[in-house]
């Protein structure tokens, strides 16, 4: 009869215990559940949202670009859709959302830099290392940058004989007083009137493409802001302008902004005008980064204030040909 007893106040044990538990478990599924809801409707509102890495456009353009704005739930907001949206922006190359509970949302954008210009009907066109469209410019003819040529012709050596190499002291002589007269003479003439002639002015270059190298002889056929420009050309030169980009970049002693040129004459002939003298033959992109770090060294050996070519075709025999 005791243990009858005893086994009856175990089991009632066992049930409220059990009760305990369910009754536990669901006050904190419900709990938890309450707290979901409450954190996709009155939690957790954006109340600031910061934008950081923007230059070309304001932080209000860019947030209606993606749909945001204060007050948008944090953990019910689309990052992916966001940041497609934002990106359809030309100049917005990359976008960040971070979430910084309870009411923050950062966004940090790194932009797009004009890498290359190239002509069209109107002006000119920034393009991207990716040959993507940034901005259309109407810009005159004579507000384009001069493309500097860079050539170096040959010297043809002049036959002498022993009687040319030293002239006579008196025809010497009879040459220099020649120039004094006519030096004197020149002197008494009356200076002319130097405001009926005025000076050339120097063409005024458009500020937005000082730095940026033209991209030469490629013909655009379509050029539609936002996507990758189409050029004539039958040879097919994707991803060589970012490879020789990011290639001349990581090269320390090397400057993009000093470029005046990027010539893809074919896949095999690949020449940069740099700093208005130097024509540094690339040949192909094949070991880019080798060929411009020796660029780099003969640029520094020979300084780059004189006329010269830079052939660096063959990374094993690199020539220097300054003008003489």
């Amino acid at each position: 009869m005791a243990n009858s007893v005893e086994r009856y106040y175990q089991k009632k044990k066992r049930r409220k215990r059990k009760a305990k538990v369910v009754f536990f478990s669901l006050l904190f599924v419900l709990m938890m559940l309450t707290l979901a809801i409450l954190s996709v409707t009155v939690f957790f509102n954006a109340e600031t949202i910061l934008v950081e890495g923007n230059t070309h456009y304001t932080a209000e353009a860019i947030l209606e670009q993606g749909g945001l704005s204060v007050g948008q739930n944090l953990f019910r907001l689309d990052k992916f859709e966001v940041i497609e949206k934002m990106q359809e922006l030309p100049y917005i190359k990359t976008v960040t959302i971070h979430r910084k509970l309870p009411n923050t949302l950062s966004v940090k954008i790194v932009e797009n830099q004009p890498v290359v210009w190239t002509k069209t009907a109107n002006g000119v066109a920034l393009l991207n290392e990716e040959y993507r469209v940034l901005e259309l410019l109407d810009i005159p003819e004579e507000m384009l940058p001069a493309l500097p040529e860079v050539s170096i012709p040959e010297q043809p050596k002049e036959e002498t004989t022993g009687d040319e190499e030293e002239p006579k002291e008196e025809e010497t002589k009879e040459e220099e007083t020649k120039e004094e007269e006519t030096t004197e003479e020149e002197s008494e003439e009356p200076m002319a009137d130097e405001s009926e002639e005025p000076a050339e002015e120097e063409p005024v270059v458009y500020e937005g493409l000082k730095g940026v190298p033209a991209l030469t002889p490629l013909t655009a056929t379509s050029l539609e802001v936002g996507k990758p420009a189409v050029f004539a050309e039958e040879e097919d030169y994707t991803g060589f302008l970012k490879v020789l980009y990011e290639s001349f970049t990581q090269t320390p002693d090397l400057q993009w902004n000093l470029l005046n040129e990027v010539r893809f004459t074919a896949r095999y002939d690949i020449k940069l005008v740099y700093n208005e003298r130097i024509t540094i033959d690339l040949g192909t992109l094949e070991r880019a980064e080798t060929k411009l770090e020796l660029a780099a060294y003969m640029l520094k050996e020979n300084g780059s204030a004189q006329t010269a070519i830079l052939d660096v075709t063959d990374p094993e025999l690199v020539y220097y040909r300054p003008k003489k």
